[in-house]
C-alpha cells in the first residue's frame, strides 16, 4: 500500500514539474517571439514621397520574427519599384530593418498606348501615378529602346550641349533622332556616327552658326545643311 502511495506522489510531481515547464517554456517563447517581432522599419532617403511609398510597400514585414524574414524576398520588392535608382537592406537586432534608397533622376516623359511614363537615369519607365513634384522634362516621341536614348543622353553631356535647352527627342523607326531644342531650333541627327554629329552642332554652335528658327540637318556624312525654318 505504501508503494502504492508513493508512485501516486511521484506521477503527481511529476505532472507538476511538467506543468509548471510547460508555462515556463510558455513564457520563455512569447518572451522570445516578443522581443524579436520586428517593430521599427526604417527607410533611410531624401525624398519624403519615396519613404512613405517603401515604408508602406514593407510595413507587411511587421511583427514578423526577424530571423525568419528573407532579405532576397524584400530585396525583390524594392527591385519592381521603378522609380529607385540604388537600395540596400540591413537587419538590425533585435527588431529592427533599414532600408537605404536613393531615388532616380528624371530625364525625360513619354507615352505608351495613352499612359504617360517617365524614364529614370537608371533606364526604367516609372507611371505617372508613381511621381510627384515633377520638373519640366523633355518629351520623347516615337518607338524607341530606352538604352538608346540613355545612350544618346550620355553623349549630348558628354559633348557639353545645354541639355536643358532640349524641349523634345523624335525616334525614327530607322533608330534615328530628331532634336527639338529651344528658340525652335531642330538638329536632325544620322543614324551613325551620333557622336560626331554632335561634336560637330557644338562646334557650330560655338561659331554662332546657328540661330533661332534653324534646321541642322547633318544625316548625310560629311556635310551640313543648315535651313531657317
Amino acid at each position: 500500500m505504501l508503494q502504492l502511495i508513493n508512485k501516486k506522489k511521484i506521477y503527481f510531481y511529476l505532472f507538476i514539474f511538467l506543468l509548471i515547464n510547460s508555462i515556463l517554456n510558455l513564457n520563455f517563447n512569447k518572451n522570445l517571439k516578443d522581443k524579436f517581432s520586428i517593430n521599427s522599419i526604417i527607410v533611410n532617403t531624401k525624398h519624403k514621397e519615396v519613404n512613405e511609398k517603401v515604408f508602406l510597400k514593407l510595413n507587411f514585414l511587421s511583427s514578423q520574427n526577424i530571423f525568419f524574414i528573407n532579405k532576397n524576398n524584400i530585396l525583390s520588392i524594392l527591385e519592381n519599384l521603378n522609380y529607385l535608382e540604388s537600395f540596400d537592406v540591413k537587419k538590425k537586432l533585435p527588431s529592427s530593418i533599414i532600408v537605404n534608397a536613393k531615388k532616380t533622376e528624371l530625364i525625360a516623359q513619354t507615352y505608351s498606348e495613352k499612359k504617360k511614363y517617365f524614364i529614370g537615369q537608371n533606364g526604367k519607365l516609372i507611371k505617372e501615378k508613381e511621381i510627384t513634384n515633377i520638373v519640366n522634362l523633355p518629351t520623347i516621341f516615337g518607338k524607341f529602346e530606352v538604352e538608346d536614348f540613355l545612350y544618346l543622353k550620355k553623349i549630348i553631356l558628354l559633348q557639353k550641349i545645354n541639355h536643358k535647352n532640349i524641349l523634345k527627342f523624335y525616334s525614327h523607326k530607322t533608330k534615328r533622332w530628331d532634336i527639338y531644342f529651344n528658340n525652335n531650333i531642330l538638329l536632325k541627327l544620322p543614324s551613325d556616327n551620333i557622336i560626331n554629329s554632335l561634336k560637330l552642332f557644338n562646334k557650330l554652335q560655338k561659331l554662332n552658326k546657328v540661330k533661332p528658327n534653324m534646321v541642322v540637318d547633318l544625316r548625310i556624312p560629311n556635310r551640313v545643311i543648315l535651313k531657317s525654318d
